[in-house]
């Protein structure tokens, strides 16, 4: 008996206790949730930024890997016996050049093709943004002296922006134009033509017409060609493009391509087109 009350003595203060969770175990288990929470926000940012300049940069490539395959074209199309210099400054860059070249105009009464020659030119223009974004799209002299400091030199980093560029104020960027005659028979397609003009890039805006706008942080937000000429050991030609986008850091990043081409050929074989 003794025994049954000194068991029943000490369970008793027990027995009103039900199973469940308490309030610290409930904020513990909040606070887990919380951290699980912020790590995975912080995660897919990362990777969503990521994803954004992966596919900015992926544009850039295609859009100036489809021009400067142009303007291969357009050089080994040049009339023979006309091939002068395209840059009168010689290897110092030139931002506005004229390729002449053969084009198919038509046939002949027998079926035979008649080509004739066109005068392609090339330049770069400051076209203005829609609506401004912030400060960290303007691509000016300053912002390319600052980016001289990472440990290479302007010339490394830029050719065609550094001079096209440097003019444009804020509010504008640096667009590059393919410009053929008007109303000519037989012109060449260039991408993202309109009528007689192609131009890359195009953020919309008054200088952007050809129905293809860049998102600022899809694309490229500033683009220049330039040319160069070797006048003094092979007599070649360099045509350059160059496109700027933004990083997910926010930081801008230049891409570039670029062609040479001779001037002429060994057996001044002229090249035609289809």
């Amino acid at each position: 008996m003794k025994h049954m009350m000194f068991s029943q003595r000490f369970k008793r203060p027990f027995q009103g206790r039900q199973a469940g969770t308490s309030l610290v175990e409930l904020m513990i288990a909040a606070s887990i949730l919380a951290m699980i929470g912020s790590m995975s926000v912080t995660f897919f940012h990362r990777v969503d930024t990521a994803d954004t300049e992966a596919r900015a940069k992926a544009n850039v490539i295609s859009e100036i890997t489809g021009l400067i395959s142009t303007v291969d074209r357009d050089l080994k199309m040049r009339t023979i016996g006309t091939l002068t210099p395209l840059c009168s400054t010689g290897a110092a860059p030139c931002p506005t050049f004229t390729i002449s070249r053969k084009v198919k105009t038509g046939v002949d009464g027998s079926g035979a093709a008649v080509y004739g020659d066109m005068n392609i030119t090339y330049t770069n223009r400051c076209a203005q943004f829609p609506t401004m974004p912030d400060d960290s799209f303007i691509l000016d002299k300053n912002k390319l002296d600052a980016m001289q400091g990472i440990g290479k030199s302007k010339s490394q980093i830029s050719v065609c922006l550094v001079n096209s560029n440097v003019s444009c104020g804020k509010g504008y960027y640096s667009q590059m134009l393919i410009t053929t005659p008007a109303g000519a028979t037989g012109t060449p397609r260039y991408p993202r033509q309109t009528g007689n003009i192609a131009f890359f890039p195009d953020m919309g805006g008054a200088n952007g017409t050809s129905g293809r706008k860049e998102s600022y942080r899809k694309g490229a937000f500033a683009a220049a060609i330039c040319g160069q000429s070797n006048t003094t050991s092979n007599n070649t030609d360099k045509v350059i493009i160059e496109a700027a986008y933004m990083s997910a850091e926010g930081n801008v990043i230049i891409d570039r391509r670029e062609v040479i081409a001779p001037r002429g050929n060994v057996a001044n074989i002229q090249i035609l087109p289809n």
